[in-house]
């Protein structure tokens, strides 16, 4: 089964808008970025483990605690990919009951002194990260420099092909990228359909 292709799909028919693509803000930062957007704070309390291979999501009530459709859709992605990946045992779900997910890259580096670990690791709120270590972020520039766009380049990529800005992107990754270290790639779902924000730091 191609889990990239079986991933953009679920990630797409989730929402009943056509997408709309809008420029990608991109940057590196060392402050910490992965956090609960506003709109979708407390929802975690609406989620729950329902076995060991699953996540459950009461969408019903977070709708009724207030929250937005916008926000609902981009969760209710979430969880199904998420459990997609758990029931074929693609990942596994992070003992720290963050409810996040861990999906580790079955390729090893291309080097064995590389520094830094490779994985995706999947958030309920919308953010998916992937970890490259040293080696795979040096490639990174360098596919990036010839034009190449993100989901050609990293594999594993969830979500829609994006119109992505190379030139933000590439000044965002060459600052995060340090030597004899990884970077993450961050790539949060802000609006139903969208994946309009991306940073990078390093790991």
């Amino acid at each position: 089964m191609d889990l990239s292709r079986a991933c953009m799909a679920i990630f797409s028919a989730a929402f009943f808008t056509p997408l709309v693509f809008s420029p990608i803000a991109a940057w590196a930062s060392a402050a910490p970025i992965d956090t609960v957007p506003p709109t979708m704070s407390g929802m975690n309390r609406f989620l729950r483990q329902g076995g060991k291979n699953k996540l459950v999501f009461d969408a019903v009530s977070a709708k009724r605690a207030g929250y937005s459709d916008r926000d609902l859709k981009i969760v209710s992605s979430q969880i199904r990919l998420m459990n997609m990946l758990l029931s074929e045992g693609q990942a596994i779900l992070h003992p720290d009951g963050s409810l996040s997910l861990r999906y580790y890259a079955s390729e090893g580096s291309s080097r064995t002194l590389a520094r830094g670990i490779n994985r995706m690791v999947i958030q309920w709120y919308g953010v998916f990260e992937y970890w490259l270590d040293s080696d795979k972020a040096r490639g990174l520039i360098s596919e990036m420099k010839m034009g190449r766009l993100l989901p050609d380049i990293i594999p594993g990529w969830l979500g829609p092909t994006i119109d992505i800005d190379s030139t933000s992107l590439l000044r965002g990754a060459r600052a995060a990228v340090k030597p004899d270290r990884g970077v993450i790639v961050y790539a949060r779902a802000m609006r139903a359909g969208e994946l309009n924000s991306i940073w990078f730091t390093s790991q």
